[in-house]
Formats: C-alpha cells, sequence, structure tokens
C-alpha cells in the first residue's frame, strides 16, 4: 500500500515538473510564430517612421517579404476596407536590414500572421521629408473649379505623374494644404488631384473623402490606364522596349505581363552579326 502511494506521489510530482515546461514551451512557440508583410500590388515604400511624411528608407517589391517587429496604436479590429481605409495611421514596424527599422502602411500588405499580437512601438530616429529635396508646389491663390471634392491632407504627400511609385515627382504639398480631387482610382490607393496648376496623384490615406464624395467622382481603371500608357510607349519606342527594363511609372510587378498584352507579332529583333533573318 505505502508503495502504491509512493508511485502516486512521484507520478503527481513528474506531472507538475512538466506541466509549466510544456506550457512555457507552447507559449515560445507562439511568440516564435513571424509576422511577414509583402505588398498586395506594386511596390510599397518602407519608410524612417509611419506616415508618408517620413523620408523613404527602401523599398519593398512584391514577391519579396519583410519580418514585421511592431505596429503603431491603432485599434485591433482595424480592417482595410473602404475608401476611407486609408486615413487610419495604421503603420507597421519592420526590420528594413540588420540594425535598421522601416515603417510601411498596413492597408498596402498583404500580411501572414497575426499583426495585431504586436508591440505597439516607437519610430527609432526618424526623418521628416525635406521639402528642399522636391519642387515644392504652392496654390497661389488657386481656389478649386469644384469645392464639393475640395478636401484637406492629413499630411505632407508627394505628388506624382502617374498612380505608381516609380512615377516622376511632380512636386510636394504641405500638410493642411487643400487640394481638388478630380478621380479615384480602380483598385483603391490613388487619388488624382489638382493643386494649383498641378495635376498628378497622390496616395489615398492622406485624405479623408466621404462616401457621397467618392460616388460622385470618375472611377480610372489602372490596368486600362497603364495598358493605354505602355501602348503609347510601344509606339514612340519600338516593341522590342519590352526586352528592357520597366519605364519608371510601369507598375513592376506587371511590366512582362502587359508586354505579352500587345500584339507584338510584328516585331523581329535584329539578328546576329553574321546572320541573315529567316537563318
Amino acid at each position: 500500500m505505502l508503495s502504491r502511494v509512493r508511485t502516486v506521489v512521484v507520478l503527481t510530482l513528474v506531472v507538475l515538473m512538466l506541466l509549466p515546461a510544456t506550457l512555457i514551451a507552447h507559449a515560445q512557440g507562439e511568440e516564435s510564430v513571424a509576422v511577414t508583410v509583402t505588398p498586395l500590388e506594386e511596390a510599397v515604400n518602407v519608410r524612417s517612421g509611419p506616415g508618408p511624411e517620413f523620408m523613404i528608407r527602401g523599398t519593398l517589391y512584391p514577391g519579396f517579404s519583410l519580418t514585421a517587429t511592431g505596429r503603431t496604436d491603432f485599434p485591433t479590429d482595424f480592417t482595410c476596407s473602404g475608401v476611407e481605409a486609408y486615413d487610419a495611421q495604421a503603420w507597421l514596424r519592420v526590420d528594413l536590414v540588420e540594425g535598421v527599422e522601416g515603417w510601411v502602411n498596413l492597408c498596402a500588405l498583404d500580411v501572414t500572421g497575426d499583426y495585431t499580437s504586436l508591440p505597439v512601438a516607437e519610430p527609432a530616429f526618424p526623418v521628416l521629408i525635406d521639402a528642399a529635396e522636391f519642387p515644392q508646389l504652392t496654390a497661389e491663390g488657386w481656389t478649386p473649379e469644384h469645392p464639393e471634392f475640395a478636401v484637406g491632407l492629413s499630411a505632407t504627400v508627394i505628388v506624382h505623374e502617374y498612380p505608381t511609385l516609380g512615377s516622376a515627382i511632380l512636386g510636394v504639398i504641405p500638410a493642411s494644404e487643400t487640394v481638388e480631387v478630380l478621380a479615384v482610382s480602380d483598385p483603391p490607393g490613388w487619388l488624382k488631384i489638382r493643386y494649383g496648376q498641378t495635376e498628378g496623384w497622390i496616395v489615398s490615406f492622406v485624405v479623408a473623402l466621404t462616401e457621397d464624395q467618392a460616388a460622385a467622382l470618375p472611377v480610372i481603371n489602372l490596368s486600362d490606364l497603364f495598358a493605354d500608357l505602355l501602348a503609347d510607349y510601344l509606339d514612340r519606342e519600338g516593341a522590342g522596349a519590352c526586352q528592357n527594363p520597366p519605364p519608371p511609372w510601369a507598375p513592376a510587378h506587371g511590366w512582362r505581363r502587359q508586354c505579352e498584352d500587345i500584339d507584338m507579332h510584328t516585331y523581329e529583333p535584329e539578328p546576329p552579326p553574321g546572320h541573315q533573318r529567316g537563318e
């Protein structure tokens, strides 16, 4: 009887000793699940702080991923749906390279893992955009032609020639200025705007459009827009341009696909030296 009691006591002690270790291992397993991010569509700027007003430290291209290590203090039930989703300052901190952090906007990302489990973090060594680096756009007493579509900027914004980060920079508009929205993009993420004498494209999360405003604005399909730009580009450069690196405005993820969609059957590359066509 005494032997049986001893056996029970020993087994109980073993279970109690193993239980915390099991729980710790389980917790460590949960903590070890990395949160990674990759762009939803085109390349994403990695900035020094959580906002478009911070300098760019790098670029994250489709097909590549970075590990997220923190986030801004946004509601954990936040969802990137609807026109107003880009207004929320929902940014994730990522490891750009060893020892260097960056920040990317949640609404531009495909996230693997639970980003709500990431700790709320403050940026280390953020650097604001130096307006002197780009042309400073001014309205000079200009008033919007359609004031019902006039909206204020929540942050300093870069105006691009086309709705892609690689296109030419037309200038910078300071925060709190008012712009006139001319059209929204499909898929969402970009707005065509007018500011003074300048027309261009800005990222949409720096403006607060109402649902009524968005519904009343023209919609520009980006696939159609870039297909037309590509067709014009090939008319100027020749179909062989598709064998070269894409022009700066071309969405990096769609250049080859767009080229394949163009009728190129009339294009014949130059034969190597010493060979004739048809050989």
